[in-house]
């Protein structure tokens, strides 16, 4: 069976748009964020669209064309509740009928998980990036306050579990098909649909 990527590729859907990379650059994508595209790397320049999905209106997402993926990937939870459907509304007038919005965001169920187990120190990754705010030695909950509000320059604004990013895209109005889509599954492949598989929640929908 195909992965995600392998059949938008084989049905010749190769118009791909992701939001919000930050750093994380993947062959084959158009980018759009609001980082100054000085700061993006040369290689990629010709493919960013310096642009604010929350702030653009029609006018200009109709300059951009339509697509057939658009991807998002740890980038809802920098949004209020209010603001992320309003991102989501707009995602949804640069995708093509029948296109797909794949939204990857931190499973607040594995971070209380990591919580209540007492994982937290345990997990390399995470500690690195934790203890650029906190001390070696704060406690548990410390730990779970950094995900949960995240670094000052990335701050989270809101913690979501399948249930919950689901609600939102439902209230945009816009999706249908909305699903969960787990790590084992067949059409999941690492960095396409999950680019932190220890912690991610990852959601494909369709839009109407």
């Amino acid at each position: 069976m195909d992965t995600l990527k392998s059949d938008l590729i084989k049905k010749k859907k190769r118009r791909w748009l992701d939001i919000g990379a930050n750093k994380n650059f993947e062959q084959g994508f158009l980018y759009m964020d609001i980082s100054p595209k000085k700061i993006i790397p040369k290689e990629f320049r010709d493919s960013y669209i310096q642009l604010s999905i929350l702030t653009a209106g029609e006018k200009e997402f109709s300059r951009i064309g339509k697509f057939d993926l658009v991807r998002m990937q740890h980038v809802i939870e920098h949004f209020d509740f209010e603001d992320a459907v309003k991102v989501l509304k707009n995602a949804s007038l640069l995708l093509s009928r029948g296109g797909l919005i794949l939204l990857t965001v931190p499973d607040l169920k594995k971070n209380i998980k990591e919580y209540l187990n007492g994982h937290y120190k345990k997990w390399p990754e995470f500690v690195k990036w934790a203890q650029k705010r906190i001390p070696k030695n704060a406690p548990l909950s410390f730990y779970f306050s950094i995900f949960t509000h995240s670094l000052p320059a990335t701050r989270h604004f809101w913690c979501y579990d399948a249930k919950g990013l689901k609600y939102v895209i439902n209230l945009t109005g816009k999706y249908r098909n909305i699903k969960k889509l787990d790590i084992q599954n067949f059409q999941s492949s690492i960095p396409f649909t999950h680019n932190r598989p220890q912690e991610d929640l990852c959601i494909l929908a369709v839009k109407k």
